[in-house]
């Protein structure tokens, strides 16, 4: 039976420890409370599963706040929770035969919790949702022989509710992980991809040419402007100082004067365009 899960993937963020507080470590404290009342074997690793759960927490508080680690930092960063973890197996193993399945189930079940050795395809482990759905599914070949065997006895809804309770832990382990570390532990570094530098302000326009501010332009051109009009004033008060010229004062029609044709003026040369390009050649 495959554990439910709401799917969808989240972009993992700062609080994904926080999270799996809520998501995974109070429901394992519940699961305290279960095995307590049990008693026996299952109180005790109950409590291995808690300290298991709670390693892990504070494994994913450095994902949250650190690049990731070397080989050797990993394996000092996981040595709580594989502590935990092994706790958890010597209980399995040594546990009374009254209580062999729930041990049994709860070191199955737990081995979810190395989702977090994942570093990629090649690396020899399912990807970290499908890890802890395989882990489950072996822990449940036991949680049904619990089940059965406590069926139809006093005690049958009290480990029930024992079996829900692992069961919810995982259930929700894996919808975390699906949610915030799909691909493995998203160590902050790979959160947080570092942004451009902002382009630099374009510079300032160049200041204008001295004497060629805009007031200057201005005043240049209403001087020229004036001395435009000035000429033009002064050449018509000039124009009306000549002496009007007279049909008989024209030269065509004076018979005593010779008439002189146009002489063509020379041609000066200039050089050529290909002596012009050699100019430009010689700088």
């Amino acid at each position: 039976m495959l554990l439910p899960g709401h799917g969808g993937t989240k972009m993992a963020t700062t609080c994904s420890a926080v999270d799996f507080e809520t998501a995974v470590r109070r429901p394992t404290l519940e699961f305290r409370n279960a095995c307590v009342k049990i008693g026996g074997g299952v109180e005790e690793v109950g409590e291995a599963l808690v300290e298991a759960v709670v390693a892990q927490k504070g494994f994913l508080e450095l994902v949250d706040a650190r690049a990731k680690p070397n080989l050797e930092e990993m394996q000092e960063m996981l040595r709580p929770t594989g502590e935990s973890m092994n706790r958890i197996e010597e209980i399995a193993q040594g546990t009374q035969k009254e209580w062999k399945n729930h041990a049994k189930a709860v070191a199955e079940a737990s081995r979810g919790l190395t989702w977090v050795v994942y570093d990629g395809p090649n690396c020899g482990l399912d990807k970290p949702e499908k890890h802890v759905e395989n882990c489950w599914q072996s822990a449940q070949f036991y949680t049904n022989k619990i089940l059965m065997e406590r069926k139809n006895t006093p005690e049958a809804e009290l480990h029930k509710s024992w079996v829900v309770g692992l069961k919810q832990i995982f259930s929700n382990l894996r919808s975390y992980v699906q949610d915030y570390h799909s691909s493995g532990p998203a160590w902050q570094a790979q959160l947080k991809a570092v942004a451009p530098p902002p382009p630099p302000p374009p510079p300032p326009p160049p200041p204008p040419p001295m004497g060629h501010t805009e007031e200057n332009v201005k005043e240049e051109t209403s001087d020229t402007m004036a001395a435009v009009f000035a000429e033009i004033n002064q050449g018509e008060a000039i124009a009306s100082r000549l002496r009007k010229v007279t049909d008989d004062m024209k030269t065509k029609n004076q018979k005593d004067t010779p008439q002189t044709p146009f002489e063509k003026t020379e041609k000066k040369n200039h050089p050529s365009n290909t002596q012009q390009k050699s100019y430009l050649r010689a700088f």
